[in-house]
């Protein structure tokens, strides 16, 4: 690790960021979904569609009306949840549809070039742990 100071600042940077909202939003999206916590979100949908089954199967009563109500919450419990977790997907999608076809667009660029934007993005990366490590505990 060198002990010079970067010559690279915001004005001079490496690299201009192209991206779209649908590429931002897809980025976005693929980092909840490698979340752990996202596996808690399916499990929880899927126990939600899971109790309107048991509310429709177990009612007691005869009333028609109620036990379409209770048919129909199944239903949609069942829908929602498929449908949430298939716009996630298209949504990713989207964006890796239009990041690749991007790509195609952007210069190439040759060794020397692909490893100082490799230094730059070393450098913002290690500054920012700096300002984590000089924030006090629990203010993240």
């Amino acid at each position: 690790m060198s002990s010079t100071p970067s010559p690279v600042t915001a004005a001079t940077a490496p690299f201009v960021q192209t991206t779209t909202p649908a590429i931002e939003r897809s980025n976005r999206l693929m980092s909840v979904r490698q979340n752990p916590g996202y596996i808690e979100l399916v499990r929880i949908a899927n126990e939600m569609a899971q109790e309107a089954v048991v509310a429709n199967t177990t009612y007691p009563g005869y009333d028609t009306q109620v036990m379409w109500v209770l048919k129909i919450r199944q239903q949609v419990a069942a829908e929602y949840a498929q449908m949430f977790f298939t716009r996630v997907q298209n949504e990713i999608q989207a964006g890796l549809d239009e990041m690749r076809a991007q790509i195609t667009t952007l210069p190439v660029k040759s060794a020397a070039e692909a490893v100082d934007q490799g230094d730059y993005v070393r450098q913002a990366v290690l500054q920012k742990f700096d300002e984590y490590d000089s924030r006090s505990p629990g203010s993240y």
